[in-house]
């Protein structure tokens, strides 16, 4: 029998969530009249706990909007003709980055051209820059116009870095070329319009397409067949000496899961579970996926890892069989039975480890601290394609320099605020900083439906604030045909689909949003059989699709990702 069929989605204990007293003031307002006899509206501000009264004042200068700018996407190499639009970031007084209204001006027109609000047009070859203007901050981006009138693409294997030898990369309708000893491929172009190109070599490695990109200059990872971006793995043992001892009727349950890297709007919560393992479980047999701990049963678990600085954590802690059922078989549900039980959890971490492919960094992790505090998390309305009253989980986390996020605490609630159960800040030692993460799942976590995920952070206050969850991406595709059209929200840096069909055949698609198109047959006999999609859209902090694709960068654990939106069609 499957394990997961035992955890059941659970709300959490207790009742609604309410916003507590902060000490926030309160707002007198009055009216004053000068010697002319005119009468003006005032507002005084009287703090709640200390009674003290003060009056704003008027001539005091409003804090500054931004603290920093910056333009992309810088480096980019195009043809004439080519144009795009570019985009200006600030960063705000509490070091957030967020998409700026600038002002756009050439530095060059005899070479680009850009209109007031960031469109750019190559005109002529040569190098040089336009700049973006905001608030007495300015920021520029570089691009080489190139009338060589070819494409240069660099196909590495995405598991080692190493050139891939003999791959064809070829525009649509043609044959294409085959890279040589370097990796590199040159494909001759009509214009500097945006190209559609594809990448493949045989059955035994993934095919590529990159659809609508003006730069001219590409490194494409390449992924050998069943292999992937996060095929490295952490091993770790748990001791439970500080979790409550089960009674009869409960067992010591633990769910562990790696530190995430890149930015919290790209975690998902299916890349925490791994592969299944059979156990034993008061004499009965049973398949516990390896990132579930159970004491005296399966005290170790295995997680999925990128390659690099590592770490894992896990919450444990005693959990009634009474609880469990069966028919779940979801992280998503998974972790919902976890939040429902928090006041009897204990957490722990661990760092330090170096993951790498072929190999099991190892951890030892000791669950002791408490979910013994609270952070009011605000929660944006959810998408089209959601009812509106599924359940929102959010999760806290603190950042590493090299391991990246660790989570921390758990919330779970539908409505416009979610209580999210937290241990204290300092169980992550040398954090940089606090975020957050909202992660909601059509119909409910733990069934079918698409999942949007949004970021956040924890204001000067203390309190939860969350940007809007993207909309849900769509997708048709026609296996007989190979036409795809995917919908994205429109605030979507990228979008990466996935076609896989029956004999594990795989070919990615990266866009910078809504896509309709045919995909060459790169592999003879793929999706003779019947293909899943599954379609991905990030929203990114920084930069644009061009410049992330010129530099082979399309990995979501490894970009500063705010939100992002996932659906899968069978």
């Amino acid at each position: 029998m499957s394990f997961l069929a035992l955890l059941a989605c659970t709300g959490p204990k207790g009742g609604e969530s309410v916003l507590e007293d902060t000490g926030y003031a309160y707002v007198e307002t009055g009216s004053v009249t000068d010697d002319t006899g005119t009468t003006t509206p005032t507002e005084s501000t009287v703090d709640s706990e200390t009674g003290k009264e003060s009056t704003p004042d008027d001539t005091a200068p409003p804090p500054p909007a931004w603290i920093g700018l910056a333009a992309y996407p810088d480096g980019l190499t195009v043809n004439p003709g080519a144009s795009f639009q570019a985009r200006a970031v600030g960063t705000d007084p509490d070091g957030r980055r967020q998409d700026a209204d600038a002002t756009w001006t050439s530095l060059d027109e005899d070479i680009l051209l850009v209109t007031t609000d960031g469109v750019v047009t190559a005109i002529e070859p040569g190098r040089a820059r336009v700049r973006a203007e905001l608030d007495g901050l300015e920021a520029t981006l570089e691009v080489t116009v190139d009338d060589a009138m070819l494409a240069e693409i660099t196909v590495i294997d995405a598991t080692t870095g190493l050139p891939v030898q003999r791959a064809r990369v070829a525009l649509p309708s043609t044959e294409g070329e085959r890279t040589d000893a370097a990796g590199l491929a040159r494909l001759p172009v009509p214009d500097g319009l945006p190209l559609v190109f594809s990448v493949w070599v045989d059955d035994t490695w993934d095919a590529v397409t990159y659809a609508g990109v003006v730069n001219r200059r590409f490194t494409v990872p390449l992924f050998p067949k069943d292999t992937a971006a996060d095929d490295a793995r952490v091993h770790g043992t748990v001791d439970f000496a500080s979790v409550a001892d089960a009674a009869w009727d409960e067992l010591v349950l633990g769910l562990a899961a790696p530190t995430h890297r890149g930015g919290l709007g790209s975690l998902s919560l299916d890349d925490w579970f791994g592969d299944e393992r059979a156990i034993t479980v008061f004499g009965i047999e049973a398949d516990l996926p390896s990132n579930l701990v159970v004491e005296g049963s399966a005290d170790d678990f295995w997680v999925g890892a990128r390659p690099g600085p590592a770490g894992a954590w896990v919450a444990a802690g005693p959990i009634a069989v009474a609880d469990v059922t069966e028919g779940t078989e979801s992280a998503g549900a998974a972790v919902a039975l976890l939040v429902s039980h928090l006041d009897a959890m204990r957490w722990g971490w661990a760092g330090g480890a170096e993951a790498a492919l072929g190999t099991d960094a190892e951890l030892s992790v000791t669950p002791t601290d408490a979910f013994a505090l609270t952070t009011i998390a605000a929660v944006p309305a959810l998408p089209e394609g959601f009812t509106g009253a599924e359940d929102v989980l959010v999760l806290r986390a603190e950042e590493r320099t090299d391991e990246g996020w660790v989570v921390t605490g758990f919330g779970l609630g539908a409505g416009a605020v979610v209580t999210v159960a937290h241990v204290a800040p300092d169980g992550v030692a040398d954090a940089l900083g606090t975020g957050l993460v909202a992660v909601a799942q059509a119909g409910g976590l733990g069934s079918t439906g698409g999942i949007s995920v949004a970021s956040g952070w924890v204001d000067g206050d203390g309190n939860g604030r969350l940007v809007d969850f993207p909309e849900l991406p769509a997708v048709a595709w026609d296996g007989r045909t190979r036409e795809l059209a995917v919908h994205v929200d429109g605030d979507s840096t990228l979008v990466h689909v996935l076609l896989t069909d029956a004999h594990q055949l795989r070919h990615h698609l990266y866009a910078a949003g809504d896509w309709t198109g045919t995909l060459p047959n790169a592999m003879a006999g793929f999706g003779a059989a019947r293909a899943s999609v599954d379609v991905g859209s990030l929203d990114t902090e920084t930069d644009t699709f061009d410049a992330l694709a010129g530099a082979g960068a399309l990995d979501p654990g490894e970009l500063d990702t705010r939100g992002s939106a996932h659906t899968r069609q069978e």
